[in-house]
């Protein structure tokens, strides 16, 4: 997988899961599965309306 070098010399994975539009019924099982295969970036914000399910 590539990852993105920050300026805080940490790394960010390219590949990351969008929860924008994710109903909340949904979100808590497609993180959890998302974390079991590797995904480490998720791109959620409190507009998304699902920030406290993520």
């Amino acid at each position: 997988m590539k990852y993105f070098n920050l300026n805080t010399g940490g790394k960010i994975p390219s590949v990351g899961l969008g929860a924008y539009k994710a109903w909340s019924e949904m979100v808590e099982n497609t993180i959890f599965t998302a974390i079991k295969a590797g995904y480490r970036h998720i791109d959620c914000a409190q507009l998304y309306g699902n920030e406290k399910e993520v």
